[in-house]
This record gives C-alpha cells, structure tokens and sequence, in this order.
C-alpha cells in the first residue's frame, strides 16, 4: 500500500534524479509531501519506484526529467562525482536545486554553482540533514545567549565505503561547524587517521577558530556500533551532550545528566520542508548555496592537509 500523503497548498513540483540509498529517502519525503512528480535512475530500480510510488513519472532519460516543463525543483541524489554536472544542467533548465551533499567536490564547481543559481534567480540548496535537526535547532537558541566555545564530535558506524571519508561524513561535520561558528576561516589539524577497507576510514580533525573556540571532529567508518555523539561547553561552563534526538546537560550539584530538549521529528523531514520554503520565498537559508559553498572549501582544506 502507498503511504498517505500531506499535500502542500502550494505545490512546489519536485523531481528526484538517483535512486541509491538516500535517493530512496528523499523520495519518501517528497512523496509524503505530495510534491514528487517524477523520477530518474539508471537503474533497475525505477519498476520499485513505479510500484511504491503510484503515479509518479519514471524514466532513464535524465533530459526527460530536466527539461520537463511540469517541474519547478530537481532533487540531485546521485554519486559525489556527477554533483556538479547535473546541478549544472538542472540550473541551466531553469529549476530549483536541491543537491545532496557535498554541493560539488572542487570548490571551483561550488562557486560556479552559487554564481549560476543567483544569476538565474534560483534557489541552489544542498543536503545538509543534521543542520535541521531540532536538537541542533536548539543548540543554536542556547549558542545565541550562551556561546559554545568547543565542540567534541565522535561518529562511528559501519561503512559505507564507496565514497571518500571526507567527502561523504567529514562533509556533515563542517556543515555542522560552520553552522555554529559562523563568519570565520578556521584553521585545520589533523589529529590522527588509519586505514582499513580505503586508504583513510577512520579520521580525526580539529577545526580552531579565534577567541580559542573549536570542533573536534572524530569519525570512525569501521565500527560495530552506530552512534554519533557530540559533547559541548558553552562560555558559561555548561556542559551540554547531544546523543540522537535528545539534548542532555550534565548537572554538576547532582552529578547526573539531565534531559533539556527531545524531538522525534525527522531532521529529513524538517529539510525537505525547508527546501520548498525556500523556493517558494526565495531567501537565503541554512543550507544556500553559500553555506554549501563554505563546506566544500573547509573540505579542500582537510584534502590539502592529507597529502
């Protein structure tokens, strides 16, 4: 049975191109959204989607999908490789863009995309999940009465491999890093790295700002265990734990944890809702363009330190 869906008063007509893992997600949102209209694979994929999803446009011709004058927004959730190309094209055909991240894989590509999409009125948008997750929401309420001054990030989970550590999981972090510490250059360390299935799997770095404020960074791709933790120490002292959907603060008097903040909506969700906001209003936003931009430079920073 298809899932029910929440239709939107003003419909932003969406097509997704890639339908890998995340590409399947995507797909989900958008279709619960009740905006989905079509979809591209190379794949085989595409007769699950015609089953899954009733209705929706299936086709292996990627021009079909970017030059269909029925779509307003192109959902890229394809290879980190064919980013840039095809966010290219879709802005080249006049469409908003959601692109997975990161927004391309040489800075060049990025900023030529920002440029594109400001030239052509569009909303450029890049999938940065955890920067609309409501705990990250409300770790920017606290930040913005009490600055965080340092960041400990410690990820760990089993593949996948088919993508560069940096690229694909370093990517989130330095959204994330950003995010919080806006409107500076930071400088980069690399504490550590080892190998495993590819040359890097396991990676630690350490982003240091002015006023002696950082983002401790440690992903590990080889791990039995999935979980992404991140402790954080405000200018006041506190002491705050973000572990999944609940924010934690660690009470000194008591010596315990104790909860301050839980959601259990999906960041995805909240992002996908966020995309067709913004191409509806047309304002800059947490996840523009520029904020890709500024992610994929931070990224060429750590790939320039690895060599």
């Amino acid at each position: 049975m298809a899932p029910k869906r929440k239709r939107l008063k003003t419909p932003v007509r969406v097509g997704v191109v890639g339908t890998g893992r995340w590409g399947k997600n995507l797909l989900r949102e958008f279709y619960d959204l009740g905006v989905l209209r079509a979809c591209y694979s190379k794949s085989r994929s595409l007769a699950w989607v015609k089953k899954k999803y009733p209705g929706v446009r299936c086709t292996h011709d990627l021009d079909e999908v970017l030059k269909n004058p029925e779509l307003d927004a192109i959902v890229v959730a394809t290879p980190i490789r064919t980013h840039f190309s095809i966010a290219q094209r879709a802005l080249e055909a006049k469409k908003h863009v959601f692109v997975e991240k990161p927004l391309a894989q040489r800075v060049r590509e990025a900023r030529a995309l920002v440029r594109r999409a400001k030239t052509l009125k569009r909303t450029l948008f890049v999938g940065h999940v955890f920067v609309h997750h409501p705990v990250f929401g409300k770790i920017l309420e606290i930040h913005a009465r009490d600055p965080v001054e340092s960041v400990e990030s410690v990820w760990t989970k089993m593949g996948s491999f088919d993508e560069s550590i940096v690229d694909n999981l370093f990517s989130h972090e330095a959204a994330l890093c950003l995010a919080l510490f806006r409107g500076e250059r930071p400088a980069i360390r690399i504490l550590g790295r080892a190998r495993g299935v590819t040359q890097i799997d396991v990676l630690d770095v350490e982003w240091r700002f002015s006023k002696n404020r950082s983002y401790r960074a440690f992903v590990n791709r080889l791990s039995g265990s999935n979980a992404k933790v991140l402790g954080l120490r405000t200018r006041a002292g506190r002491l705050l734990a973000w572990d999944r959907d609940t924010l934690w603060e660690w009470n000194g008097s008591t010596k315990r944890l104790v909860k301050r903040f839980s959601s259990r909506r999906e960041a995805l969700r909240q992002e996908c809702e966020a995309f067709l906001g913004a191409c509806r209003r047309k304002k800059s936003h947490a996840s523009d363009g520029a904020a890709g931009e500024r992610v994929v430079e931070a990224l060429a920073a750590i790939k320039a330190k690895l060599r």
